[in-house]
């Protein structure tokens, strides 16, 4: 199966997808769960790029596992943190409510296949690998991969410390500064984009390869600009007032480094 069709298979997936979640999100009147299906959905795409895909068993193995370790960490991640205060909704969507007030149910429905888009447009790494045709690794996937694999681990623990700091009894509503947190203000944003660059750099020597260079732009791009960063920070100042903003003036607002005394 060519590339063309393996995208329209991965986008049909994906709509179905997130027309399901969406009726699901409606009936508990919890908008917010299109995280952890976002998330999860590139696995499954992934797994359709490593069925369908005509690129070497090599390659695809390769693609599959890395998605995989990424995505159904990430996934769970969001799922505990979501169901953990259901049916409040993140702010985020409770935002949203405000935004599609005058025609809910349709805002929401845009917004879920919007996001659908955003996984198949995402997945042009994948796809570059599951259509690369060599037997032997290439030595800028290797670098790839390395990038990749400590990028997800250093995500992952940045969201463990914080997990565990929020979790002690009194540090309910501090702000976290402790770990990756103390040399940076949004480390699980910077690996994020650092692990798409990864797997970038994994499908570069595919004759696709180049297109992944779509996925750490939008990934940053959304981060930096649209839904991470600033709704972050926004709410940073809001519920923590001067204490954040002595974290502001103090410590990188992504890449991490030393803090100013």
């Amino acid at each position: 199966m060519g590339p063309l069709e393996l995208l329209v298979m991965a986008l049909i997936a994906c709509c179905s997808v997130m027309t399901l979640t969406f009726l699901v999100a409606k009936k508990i009147n919890n908008y917010s769960i299109v995280d952890i299906v976002w998330s999860g959905l590139f696995s499954g795409v992934a797994l359709i790029y490593f069925i369908f895909g005509q690129g070497s068993l090599t390659y695809r193995a390769l693609m599959l596992g890395a998605v995989l370790f990424w995505s159904v960490r990430l996934c769970a991640f969001l799922a505990r943190r979501i169901m953990s205060h259901h049916p409040h909704e993140d702010e985020r969507y409770q935002n949203f409510r405000k935004s599609y007030a005058d025609n809910l149910l349709w805002g929401f429905f845009k917004f879920y296949q919007i996001q659908a888009l955003s996984v198949v447009l995402l997945s042009f790494p994948f796809l570059a690998m599951a259509t690369n045709v060599s037997d032997t690794v290439s030595p800028i996937t290797t670098v790839g991969l390395v990038i990749f694999l400590l990028a997800s681990t250093l995500e992952g623990l940045s969201d463990r410390q914080k997990r565990l700091f929020k979790a002690v009894p009194g540090n309910k509503d501090k702000n976290c500064e402790i770990g990756l947190w103390s040399v940076s203000r949004h480390p699980n944003y910077f690996f994020e984009i650092v692990l798409w660059v990864g797997l970038f750099a994994m499908g570069l020597d595919s004759p696709y390869g180049i297109w992944g260079l779509l996925s750490p732009l939008g990934i940053g791009y959304l981060l930096v600009k649209v839904t991470g960063i600033p709704l972050a920070e926004q709410n940073g100042q809001k519920k923590y007032g001067p204490i954040y903003e002595a974290y502001q003036k103090r410590v990188s607002i992504l890449i991490p480094w030393f803090p100013k005394s």
